[in-house]
Formats: structure tokens, C-alpha cells, sequence
């Protein structure tokens, strides 16, 4: 008996599930162009199926192919055999367009005799076809899901023939979905996740009204860095359908982590507004908002907020005049005073929330020698670090140094650290220093409030009168409170720091060589000198005076200080006292 070669191929869709339908759009029909094929024997041509094959020298026509003797009725006749003969094989190949929304498929074959069908190279099914190509056409064969994709696909079908008469033709279709069931299929639904029929889009972007899920508008529009501030988001829901009850907020750069608000409830076409806390980072640059839900998309964007101003160190207990080893507190020479406090501000210039670090370390001139001791790290409390067991070594003139993490640094005022303090009683301070060779004595009094007169041995760099050769190795150190009237310091040289022959030469070989940042009138016969070097501790070197002072007696009755008001011999030695002006200003001087 004949056996005929007839085939006919059709792709559709696997089944949808019920809440969607589909409709089936033939991309290859029946009696169509753009086919390649070749004629082959039996099993000829191996690989021909693959997507990338290279068909270029195969011959190009339109469907059907074969040769028909009879059994034609209902066929569209071949146009040609395409060189295909009894017992051997016609191999086929097109490329066809499959729109976005199809997925996996079927294929169904008519042949006479054999046929095996590949798509994108992937084998979808054979069949051996007995009879007329007219009669009994082989069952749909499906397509392995995930073969089919959105755009151009490659079928290949291998016909063979085993007597006489040839036949092939094919057909094939796709069904488009239709995901949300409203009869507008997903490659043209503005909205295909939700039925909406009308399609109606307000807003002109393209996308439907019912896919315009929410709606977010976030206040404040900036916060200052390093400032914690609420966060108040009222969302709108555009869905026509859908219950929106969770938002993930993703905050700008420097406002936190992802926050995660549920249980919002808000039906569809309603508003609901949600609120939450967020610390902008000293660091912070601020910029726009992001919003998710895992149901519905964002629509317009969340707004921005913006980090102003910037955070800040700030002294709130500055530190004052301490002596050496003792604690330095705001009240000078007073241990029990209150703390050295640090005050870290945010953008607006108010205190930050607690946990930030706070380093203290200390700043002054080299010729200073001390060194910081006590807890120089310290964790703010309700904004605020303090510093309660500082100390310094060495006398001088220092200033602390306060740093943040991320906000900065502040550096107090100067102020003193000295061997000996007295804190005035009444208007009236004393107060003395020695050492094995040296004995400094200073009376100071004052116009009335808190004061205090200090003395230091050998601070800052040694003070070296031009053309006068120092008794002692020690200079005196003179500071006190802004409110001094006068000062008197009488330095006492020691027997065995006096030259052998000082008593040739009389008491008056004996000299006050003096040191202070301003000018003052010298001895006859002496020069004053001028040196550099940061004596206030506040980052810039002032220039010092150094030289011999005269005696206040040649200077008139004003007695205008500084001057050697009296020179005596006592039984430990020499002394000699020199009248200084009042106020703070911090002279030297050495016999």
C-alpha cells in the first residue's frame, strides 16, 4: 500500500489557570512562505535542528511540499517537490515571532509517513503516519515548558517518505494570555495583573489606573544631620481592587535602614498615613525616598528629604587653671569643681542622642612639656560626655582638644597649669615655690571677686637675659586672674648659687632678668631681646620680650612695673623683688 508524507505543525499555549483565559493567534499559517528545505536521504544532515544551523545554501519556498497522485482532496496541492523522492527525507526550518505573553505550547503533526519536530533545538515529538495525509492526523504534541520565548523561535521538522506519494504542509498558532481575564491580552493590557476592561490611564504614563498601585508623599523635607527626627508617610492606595497593608520605606543616604511597616490596611482607592523614627548621620547627603509592596508597585516616587546643617563639638564645663596632678575642673584650682564637659550638637545645634564617642586629647606649644592623664575617651549622655579625672603633669599653658565620631572637634580656651595656686582670700593672695636652690615668694592683691595668684618653676623655654649671666638655673613662672592690681615676687638666690666673688661686686651684681609679651623699659647697658613661641597655647607664636629690668626708684616717683623695687642681702642668700603689673598677663623671670 502508498504511504504518504504529509505534515502539518501547530504551536499553542499549555493550559492557563482559570482566573486567566487566552486566545490562539496563528504566526505560521497554512500555505505560507519564508520556509528553507532541502532534500536528503534517510537521515541525512544531523544537527539540522539547531537555532544557529546554517541553512543559507538550502533553497527557500512556501509550503506545501510533496507530490500527490491522489488523496487530495481538502489539500491545498504542493508547490513543489523540493527534490524530495520515494525513500528519502525533506528536512525543514523557519523562523517564527512569538509576542510577549505566550509561554510553553503544543505542536501538532500530519505526515505521511514519518515526522520528528524540534523546537529551539529542543525535541517536541515523532509519530509514524500510515494512510492519506488527509486522514487521521497525528495527535497535538505539547512543547516543553520554558522553550518558547518572547520573539523569534526556530521550528525544524524531518519528513520522510517511504513509497510514492509526498506531502508536508504546517500550520502555527500561539495563545496569547490574557492574565487577568478582562479580554485585553497582556502584550497590549496596560494593567495585566488586574482586570480593567477600559483601560483607563489618568495620569497619561502608559500604565493603567489599576496597575497605579500607591502613592507615598513623606514630610519633613529635610532633617539636621545628626538629629533624630519622625517620619510621617501618608500613602494612597490607586488600586481599584486590591488591600494594601505593607510598605517597605528605604530611607536616603545616611537616614538608616530599610523600615518595614505592616498591618497598614488601607482599601483600595483609600489613604492611610504611617509614621517612624530616623537618625540622619552627621554624614548624611539625604535624596529621595523608596517604597515597595509585594503586592503593588510605587507610582510618582516617594518625595526626598535632605540632611542639613552639620554636627558639631562644643565645650559646655570648659577647663580652667589647674595645678600640676591635680584634676582640672571649670573652677580654676578647685579639684572638686564641676567636670570638664563636651557637647555633641546635630545640624540645628542641638545636643545629639546618646553613644557618641568622644576623644580628649591635648593641644599646647612643644617648649610646654606635660602630658594629658586620666579617661580621655568618654560616651555622650543625653548628648553629652564628661570628663571628670583629667589632669597634666607639667606646668604650662595648654588647651584641650574635644573629638566626635563624624561631628567634628572644638578646642577650648587656654589656660594654666601651675606648680603652686592660691585662691585669693579677701583681696589678698600668697603663694610660693622652691627648689634646692631658689625660693619665690608673690604677694599679689586684687579689686574684689574670685582671683588667684599662681607660681611655676622652669615653664616654657628658659628665660636668658642679652649680656647678663643668670645666678640660679630656675625661672619663675607668674600668672593670675584678670582682676590683680598689682604683683610682687621677690626671688631669693641661695649662698651656692652666688659667685665667690659677689660680695666684691656688692648685691647690686644680682639683676631681675625678665621675660613678658609685651614691651617694658630695661636696665642701663642691657638690650632687650625678642623671641617667638606660642606662650597662650592658642595655636599661633606671639613674640616675647626678655631683658634686664631697672630699678623702679630711676624710673620716678610713678614706680611704672615692671621694676626691681628692693634688693637686700638675707641670710639664706640674695633677694630681690620685682613690682609686675596686674591682670593675667603671664611674665617670667629669673635671678
Amino acid at each position: 500500500m502508498l504511504r504518504r508524507a504529509l505534515i502539518a505543525v501547530c504551536l499553542a499555549l499549555c493550559a492557563l489557570p482559570a482566573a486567566a483565559s487566552a486566545q490562539t493567534q496563528v504566526v505560521v499559517p497554512y500555505s505560507s512562505s519564508g520556509w528553507k528545505y532541502q532534500a536528503t536521504t534517510t537521515g541525512g544532515i544531523g544537527g539540522f535542528q539547531a537555532p544557529l544551523f546554517d541553512d543559507a545554501a538550502w533553497a527557500g519556498g512556501a509550503t506545501p511540499f510533496g507530490a500527490l497522485t491522489s488523496c487530495a482532496s481538502g489539500l491545498t496541492p504542493p508547490t513543489t517537490a523540493g527534490g524530495w523522492t520515494n525513500s528519502g527525507d525533506l528536512l525543514l526550518r523557519r523562523t517564527f515571532t512569538v509576542p510577549a505573553g505566550a509561554a510553553n505550547g503544543t505542536v501538532s503533526v500530519r505526515v505521511d509517513n514519518d515526522v520528528t519536530v524540534y523546537v529551539n533545538d529542543v525535541l517536541v515529538g515523532g509519530d509514524d503516519h500510515e494512510g492519506c495525509a488527509n486522514v487521521g492526523p497525528p495527535a497535538p504534541m505539547a512543547i516543553p515548558a520554558g522553550v518558547l520565548h518572547a520573539g523569534d523561535n526556530v521550528i525544524a521538522v524531518r519528513a520522510h517518505d517511504d513509497q510514492d506519494q509526498r506531502y508536508i504542509d504546517a500550520q502555527v498558532q500561539v495563545e496569547i494570555v490574557d492574565t487577568d481575564g478582562d479580554t485585553v491580552l497582556d502584550p497590549v493590557d496596560n494593567c495585566p495583573t488586574v482586570a480593567n476592561t477600559g483601560q483607563a490611564d489618568s495620569d497619561g504614563d502608559g500604565r493603567g489606573d489599576a496597575c497605579d498601585s500607591f502613592s507615598v508623599s513623606i514630610t519633613p523635607a529635610s532633617i539636621a544631620r545628626g538629629a533624630t527626627a519622625t517620619v510621617s508617610a501618608t500613602i494612597t492606595n490607586h488600586s481599584t481592587t486590591a488591600v494594601l497593608d505593607s510598605v517597605t520605606f528605604d530611607p536616603p543616604a545616611g537616614l538608616g535602614g530599610d523600615v518595614v511597616k505592616s498591618g497598614l490596611n488601607i482599601a483600595p482607592g483609600g489613604t492611610g498615613t504611617t509614621t517612624f523614627a530616623v537618625t540622619a548621620a552627621c554624614t548624611a547627603t539625604g535624596g529621595a525616598w523608596g517604597a515597595t509592596s509585594s503586592g503593588l508597585p510605587l507610582v510618582g516616587g516617594a518625595g526626598s528629604t535632605t540632611a542639613t546643617g552639620n554636627c558639631g563639638v562644643a565645650f559646655g564645663t570648659p577647663p580652667a587653671a589647674a595645678r600640676t596632678g591635680q584634676t582640672i575642673t571649670g573652677t580654676a584650682f578647685t579639684p572638686s569643681g564641676p567636670a570638664v564637659t563636651v557637647r555633641v550638637l546635630d545640624g540645628a545645634g542641638n545636643a545629639v542622642a546618646n553613644g557618641t564617642s568622644v576623644a580628649m586629647t591635648l593641644t599646647t606649644d612643644p617648649v610646654y612639656t606635660g602630658m594629658l592623664h586620666g579617661t580621655t575617651t568618654r560616651t555622650t549622655v543625653g548628648g553629652v560626655a564628661t570628663f571628670n579625672d583629667l589632669s597634666i603633669d607639667a606646668p604650662g599653658t595648654y588647651a584641650l582638644t574635644a573629638t566626635a565620631d563624624g561631628a567634628g572637634a572644638a578646642t577650648s580656651d587656654p589656660f594654666f597649669v601651675d606648680d603652686v595656686a592660691t585662691v585669693c582670700t579677701g583681696t589678698t593672695c600668697n603663694a610660693t615655690v622652691s627648689s634646692p636652690d631658689t625660693l619665690v615668694q608673690g604677694t599679689a592683691t586684687s579689686s574684689g571677686g574670685p582671683s588667684f595668684l599662681s607660681l611655676s618653676l622652669n615653664v616654657g623655654p628658659p628665660v636668658d637675659c642679652a649680656g647678663y649671666n643668670e645666678f640660679s638655673p630656675d625661672w619663675v613662672g607668674v600668672n593670675g586672674s584678670a582682676n590683680l592690681t598689682q604683683k610682687l615676687i621677690t626671688y631669693r638666690i641661695g649662698y651656692r648659687t652666688l659667685f665667690n666673688g659677689w660680695q666684691t661686686n656688692g648685691i647690686s651684681r644680682v639683676q631681675a632678668c625678665f621675660s613678658a609679651p609685651y614691651t617694658f623699659a630695661t636696665r642701663a647697658g642691657f638690650v632687650r631681646t625678642t623671641t617667638m613661641y606660642d606662650g597662650d597655647a592658642d595655636g599661633v607664636d606671639e613674640p616675647w620680650y626678655t631683658g634686664v629690668l631697672p630699678e623702679c626708684k630711676v624710673l620716678g616717683r610713678t614706680n611704672v612695673p615692671p621694676c626691681v623695687s628692693d634688693r637686700k642681702l638675707v641670710r639664706e642668700g640674695v633677694a630681690i623683688t620685682v613690682k609686675m603689673p596686674g591682670g593675667a598677663i603671664d611674665p617670667r623671670m629669673r635671678g
